[in-house]
């Protein structure tokens, strides 16, 4: 059995107002965050069953300011993605050990009071947080209402910060992502919150910390691998003009479709819109045998 490394991982979010995210995020230490402390848990074997053993430490001291715990995420280990716990007594359930190592991220926040607001205002400081891989990312995730200029939306997305002195606003989780990754929840980490839904909604003068919580999804089924291996194989003779294929081919790959569309793997839609563009091809090129999936 393969060895892995184990690593703990003591850091807090920093920001408190806009901070860099697009198209290039800050440096910062591990998951993106500040680093307060670092060491190594040692190795694990494939297969073994990992869970913190220990309550974390519910605040840190750094440089004479005072951090308090806001989560813990485990990732590497199997399930992915779904090893998040915001009690530091209660710790994130058992992983499986694979192949990656196995990394534990704690995060602390500022004082409860030191407000989330940028220099000269109120506002939200924001940000997206990947369970699965432990990390901060950089993808566009939000839109911003009101907002009739686009100029918070613009905000939010590169700078982490929707400005409340005028109005309220409504902070919507965008899911998927460019990366793929599916919305999970927003979580209010100053003051100390609650899941909000998809939709962070923040008062007229109000300060939070926020961060939205995204997971890679599941790997597809093999009968959704069927139906991505059919749509991908049409896509790929539409975009290359051919070749066309003989009528029992196109025949069985349109019954693969059909079947995806029962079991609601793609919409009919989306069905009918691909082989449409795959009938634009023009019946005037030779139908060679191609394999069908």
């Amino acid at each position: 059995m393969a060895q892995v490394a184990l690593t703990y991982s003591y850091v807090y979010f920093a920001a408190a107002g806009p901070h860099q995210r697009r198209p290039v995020r800050t440096p910062g230490g591990p998951g993106g965050f500040a680093l307060i402390s670092q060491k190594s848990g040692g190795t694990l074997q494939t297969g073994d069953q990992f869970q913190i053993g220990v309550p974390l430490p519910p605040t840190q001291l750094v440089n004479g300011v005072t951090y308090h715990f806001a989560f813990v995420n485990v990732s590497g280990g199997m399930p992915s993605g779904t090893q998040v716990s915001f009690d530091n007594a209660n710790p994130p359930p058992f992983v499986t050990v694979a192949s990656s190592p196995i990394s534990v991220l704690t995060v602390y926040v500022p004082t409860p009071g030191g407000g989330g607001g940028g220099p000269g205002g109120s506002g939200a400081t924001i940000d997206s947080f990947n369970e699965t891989s432990g990390s901060l990312f950089n993808d566009i995730f939000v839109a911003v209402t009101p907002d009739p200029g686009g100029a918070l939306t613009a905000s939010g997305n590169n700078l982490g910060f929707v400005d409340t002195t005028g109005s309220h606003e409504a902070i919507t989780a965008i899911s998927p992502t460019s990366s793929r990754v599916i919305f999970d929840q927003w979580r209010v980490l100053l003051p100390p919150g609650t899941d909000a839904g998809n939709v962070l909604r923040v008062g007229r003068g109000v300060s939070v910390i926020a961060l939205a919580f995204y997971k890679a999804p599941p790997p597809p089924s093999p009968e959704q691998q069927t139906c991505i291996e059919a749509v991908q194989f049409l896509q790929t003779i539409i975009q290359n003009r051919g070749p066309l294929l003989l009528p029992a081919q196109l025949n069985q790959v349109k019954a693969t479709l059909e079947r995806c569309v029962r079991e609601h793997h793609l919409t009919q839609a989306f069905v009918n819109s691909l082989l449409a563009e795959y009938a634009s091809i023009g019946e005037n090129r030779d139908p060679i045998r191609r394999p069908t999936t």
